[in-house]
């Protein structure tokens, strides 16, 4: 069940990745250098299973223990993982980040007219071409839409919206406790 849920939400990635990766070359739209102001904004709220992934790859490393020792006993605000030394988007954990984490700069909400506005950082939409931004807005990916699609697969690791870190703690604990009392695969 649990892996199941991982490449559930592995599948969802991969198709925001495609359609995001259309959305940017249509729109131009690009973040300024190496910023990552976004993951030291201090409310970032995210649901636990968009971080299973990631969980679930801490786990597999063996660095799951340490990384619930950290968040239990910092009062970090920003993303846990973030690393502005690290080799890509100044995050340790960059290939499994969280939906939020992907939806940030390259996404769309919907108004109460279900007009598209773009979720984007001000430095982000300062440097876009904005005649080429407003032609490509209608490709963007929906939030709400990969939202449901998460929701989809797990009501109840989708539903609430917490802090990150604590996100990313109830995904680790999530994945420790169910990897521990998972049956034992028979031997063939």
């Amino acid at each position: 069940m649990l892996l199941h849920k991982i490449r559930s939400v592995r599948k969802i990635y991969r198709e925001l990745e495609i359609h995001s990766d259309k959305f940017t070359k249509q729109s131009g739209l690009a973040c300024v250098g190496s910023c990552s102001a976004c993951c030291l904004y201090e409310k970032i709220e995210a649901t636990i299973l968009e971080f299973l992934p990631a969980a679930h790859e801490l786990y597999l490393r063996g660095d799951h223990l340490a990384m619930l020792h950290q968040l239990e006993n910092s009062d970090i605000s920003k993303c846990v993982f973030h690393n502005p030394f690290a080799e890509e988007g100044n995050c340790s954990m960059y290939n499994d980040r969280g939906l939020i984490c992907r939806l940030f700069g390259f996404s769309a909400r919907l108004d109460k007219n279900s007009n598209r506005a773009l979720v984007s950082c001000r430095m982000m939409k300062e440097n876009a071409d904005p005649v080429r931004l407003s032609a490509s807005i209608a490709k963007a990916p929906v939030v709400s839409a990969y939202y449901m699609k998460l929701y989809s697969i797990d009501p109840q690791l989708a539903i609430i919206h917490y802090p990150i870190n604590v996100s990313i703690r109830k995904a680790l604990e999530y994945v420790w406790f169910n990897s521990q009392y998972r049956r034992p695969r028979k031997a063939s």
